[in-house]
């Protein structure tokens, strides 16, 4: 059990585990801005609606840059108050809070986007999921992930 060899492990063994969670958090994040029902369609462009916290996830593993070249126009808070943009499919990334689950809620009751691609960092409780299945009136929401 000794002494030689072993010193820097613990340190390669932590930059290992953080590549991988940055890995996989860049790979979800890659599922979101490649969906194909996302895809780029004549006069269609996209706007992502990130989270206080999901902005960070984004912005760790995703330059400005890197987000306008796969297509989406811009990036916006969930909640955020903006002018109607029904030219746009949002992509919406968000933790399944209580206080977005609202936001999106709203949202839904008076749509500003074509569609909506919901994308949440965890499990969605099953009467979260209700609300904004009621609210959609319009019928905005083309998924659920």
């Amino acid at each position: 059990l000794g002494g030689g060899g072993g010193g820097g492990s613990g340190g390669e063994m932590a930059a290992s585990s953080r590549m991988d969670v940055i890995d996989a958090v860049r790979g979800y994040i890659d599922r979101i801005v490649g969906n194909k029902a996302l895809r780029k369609e004549a006069n269609v462009g996209k706007v992502l609606l990130l989270d206080a916290f999901t902005t960070q996830v984004v912005s760790n593993v995703y330059s400005q840059t890197e987000i306008l070249e796969k297509d989406f126009f811009l990036v916006e808070q969930v909640g955020a108050v903006h002018e109607s943009m029904p030219h746009l499919k949002a992509a919406v990334f968000v933790r399944p809070t209580e206080a977005n689950i609202t936001m999106l809620v709203r949202e839904l009751a008076d749509p500003k986007f074509k569609e909506y691609h919901l994308f949440f960092s965890n499990i969605v409780t099953r009467p979260l999921l209700q609300r904004l299945a009621e609210a959609d009136d319009h019928e905005g929401v083309k998924q659920v992930h």
